[in-house]
């Protein structure tokens, strides 16, 4: 393993866990963009609005929560072979953390806006004949994604076993 690997490795992992921190910001724009069309299309009971609210709220803690001890790390300018597979190896522990906080920080709440906003349209379906009958292919889109949101977490996860597999082995060999 030359260090033009160990380097290009490096990169690779440090781009892929700042797209994952940037994707941490779409739950808390999810859940609003899932309050404000409610609030457009619907007049919500104060229940309701307590919902959303508190979606809304778990996904701003959860926004904390999720980036708490992320900090970034600082990539050495000339990395030996032990320096560039310690950064590596904490890499993907940093993903690995940030994977496991996900579920819980940062799908529950859009869930919670999603089902919400389910209510609500079924408290308007309940006047209105067929509205719910319309609404069953956004139903069957919230229900696949929900099937492949959860493929795609156990395919990194898989995929991070796979990453600190391969460093171990290296390590061992080199």
């Amino acid at each position: 393993m030359t260090i033009e690997t160990i380097r290009k490795m490096m990169h690779q992992l440090h781009s892929s866990t700042r797209r994952q921190l940037v994707g941490t910001l779409a739950g808390p724009l999810v859940c609003a963009a899932f309050y404000g069309f409610a609030l457009s299309q619907f007049a919500l009971p104060r229940g309701l609005h307590l919902l959303f609210a508190s979606a809304f709220a778990w996904s701003l803690l959860g926004l904390y929560f999720q980036n708490r001890g992320m900090w970034p790390l600082v990539m050495p300018e000339a990395p030996g072979l032990e320096a560039g597979m310690t950064f590596c190896r904490r890499e993907i522990e940093r993903r690995h953390l940030l994977l496991s906080r996900v579920l819980l920080w940062g799908l529950s709440p859009v869930i919670l806006a999603i089902a919400t906003f389910i209510l609500s349209l079924a408290r308007m379906a309940h006047g209105v004949r067929g509205l719910f009958s319309n609404a069953i292919p956004f139903l069957s889109l919230v229900a696949l994604w929900l099937v492949g949101y959860f493929i795609m977490r156990w395919r990194e996860q898989r995929q991070l076993k796979r990453e600190l597999d391969a460093l171990n082995i290296i390590s061992r060999n080199g």
